[in-house]
């Protein structure tokens, strides 16, 4: 149809505003996407993403709920929502979304890795670092799993799995940054400290 025709050459564009920092063109873009064809979920996250670049979250969230009359059930939408919440400071309501997904969030490492930063930033670390122990089994190749993973260790007090997860982080990517973050942390840390405030730096 004529509509998907043109569904079809605007989509590619908005991605690639994105890339180049251009986040009014690409929300104008995915606009273009919801309003041509507003079953396509894609254009919706491309519009929440561009919105949540431009600090528009109240938008945001009214462009979530909107597509959640065509997905209700939408992991990666369910997911987004949390971003939103916490834009809004609405970090009670942020909470209660992530624990209600987290039992069936397993099979999808996005929305694993995405859930697991939101429950950082919301200090619930224990169910972060599980999170994360579940990605670094479903991608054992990944060295930023294992550097989340030990961030979380640390905010744990759990020093010396943090240690060996930066250093497999660095076994992985010699001279990854966040991982020499990592170590350089962990020489200044006591098991007694609250690192809840560095995972949430480093994750954001």
């Amino acid at each position: 149809t004529m509509i998907s025709h043109r569904i079809g050459r605007v989509m590619p564009q908005a991605p690639e505003a994105m890339a180049r920092g251009d986040f009014m063109v690409a929300r104008d873009l995915a606009n273009r996407v919801t309003e041509g064809a507003p079953v396509f979920m894609d254009g919706w996250m491309m519009l929440s993403e561009a919105l949540a670049e431009l600090d528009q979250y109240a938008e945001g969230m009214a462009a979530l709920d909107a597509a959640m009359e065509f997905h209700p059930d939408a992991l990666p939408l369910r997911v987004q929502r949390c971003k939103f919440l916490l834009g809004l400071g609405r970090r009670k309501e942020c909470l209660e979304q992530a624990s209600e997904l987290l039992p069936g969030v397993g099979e999808d490492p996005w929305a694993m890795d995405m859930l697991a930063m939101y429950l950082s930033i919301l200090e619930q670390v224990d169910d972060a670092a599980t999170l994360y122990e579940a990605l670094c089994r479903m991608e054992p190749g990944n060295p930023e799993n294992q550097v989340n993973l030990g961030m979380a260790r640390l905010a744990q007090g759990r020093l010396q799995e943090a240690r060996v997860c930066a250093e497999s982080a660095l076994d992985m990517s010699p001279g990854l940054p966040r991982a020499l973050s990592l170590l350089a942390n962990l020489r200044t840390a006591t098991a007694d400290d609250n690192r809840v405030d560095s995972l949430k730096t480093a994750l954001m």
